[in-house]
């Protein structure tokens, strides 16, 4: 279940945004956007940031907190399709890593959420019994 987190981080940290002169992974962006003072960039960087930093906080194990830094850590992404011309868009390097990085986080929540589940009806059902 870790892997599979570490691995959609990866994802998302490999998608390559392209602009009018050269294309620049996410990671960069963020981290140039974050001293691009009082902007809408510099806010949404913020976020998307935090979003990164709750992956590696003891507070991922709720499901809403994954929930909410999936939200953050997609947020760059969902300005950005609203933002620019779908030209930008249209090519592998940002497809593939974005949809990789979605279905892979997707996946951790689900099963981690179902395996916390799983987890706590043994522990009612054990409960129970005694």
């Amino acid at each position: 279940m870790k892997k599979l987190q570490i691995i959609s981080i990866i994802f998302y940290l490999l998608i390559l945004l392209q602009g009018f002169v050269l294309t620049m992974p996410l990671a960069l962006w963020l981290i140039f956007a974050c001293f691009d003072f009082w902007t809408i960039d510099q806010l949404i960087s913020v976020l998307a940031i935090s979003g990164l930093i709750l992956n590696m906080t003891k507070f991922i194990n709720n499901f809403i907190v994954k929930i909410l830094s999936f939200l953050l850590m997609l947020l760059p992404v969902l300005i950005g399709l609203h933002e620019v011309k779908i030209d930008f868009l249209n090519y592998l390097p940002f497809q593939i890593p974005f949809v990789l990085f979605v279905i892979t986080y997707l996946t951790f929540i689900f099963y981690s959420n179902n395996k916390l589940h799983t987890t706590q009806k043994c522990y009612v059902k054990q409960l129970h019994a005694e």
